[in-house]
């Protein structure tokens, strides 16, 4: 499905951290964050907010998680077109912290990035975009232990005009659903957290005390009014490695 088109340095090297250890990139040390106030600056700079540009400015909508030098994760069904499907390489705008200035709404005279779509789950709600541009962000480690109920996690969502907001919860239960909610087939397995939900903070990250990744926010429920639920770590790394996409 993903076919890369030139070759860069880059991209030899993570072809060569796939050969020595698939799936991830061993060579480049990420050092974890030592106190809270330097986990939300790593949270801030491994993420970014989708923008669209309307009539009343510049509106965020949904996150996204980098997880290599150039590639980031985030939900599919945020990436959809108006009948609700997507395709590789389609085109979407994007911003990082560098751009947020706390500003309501988004500030429209700051800097607008691209990414095009390489990668999706066929049914699971993850897509996988990869930006041309010259960046300094930070990169999302994927957690490697096993996640347990109970574990502490922290956010960095973008819901509707009010970007980059951190919250902490803790794991409430792990769940295994065959069917999302509103009646789309899909593969669920997911991460059911404390922390509440709001529009805007599908494709945003929940990470652990070291800021690791632990899963993409998918969806609410009907059943549970302000409950979030985020695909799993496990899927989002099976949508990776098939598509031979390079992570740490």
């Amino acid at each position: 499905m993903y076919q890369l088109k030139k070759f860069t340095l880059l991209t030899l090297l993570s072809t060569l951290c796939l050969l020595f250890s698939f799936g991830c990139c061993a060579g480049i040390k990420i050092k974890p964050p030592e106190t809270q106030q330097n986990l939300i600056t790593h949270l801030n700079r491994s993420t970014i907010m989708f923008v669209e540009i309307d009539p009343w400015g510049t509106k965020s909508f949904c996150g996204g998680v980098w997880i290599n030098e150039s590639s980031f994760v985030t939900a599919k069904h945020c990436i959809s077109n108006d009948e609700g499907k997507s395709k590789v390489g389609d085109e979407f705008k994007f911003q990082t912290h560098h751009e947020f200035d706390g500003h309501y709404p988004v500030n429209s005279n700051s800097k607008i990035y691209k990414a095009k779509v390489i990668a999706f789950g066929t049914d699971i709600d993850i897509a996988i975009l990869k930006t041309e541009d010259e960046i300094n962000h930070g990169i999302a480690k994927l957690y490697k232990k096993n996640i347990r109920q109970g574990l502490r996690i922290h956010t960095m969502s973008h819901p509707v005009r009010m970007s980059y907001n951190y919250t902490q919860g803790i794991v409430s239960q792990i769940r295994d659903m065959e069917v999302f909610p509103s009646g789309n087939e899909g593969r669920f397995f997911v991460l059911h957290v404390t922390t509440s939900a709001t529009n805007g903070s599908s494709g945003s990250g929940l990470f652990d005390d070291k800021g690791e990744l632990l899963g993409i926010a998918s969806f609410i429920s009907r059943a549970m009014p302000g409950a979030m639920f985020y695909i799993h770590r496990d899927l989002v790394v099976e949508v990776l490695e098939e598509n031979s996409i390079p992570y740490y």
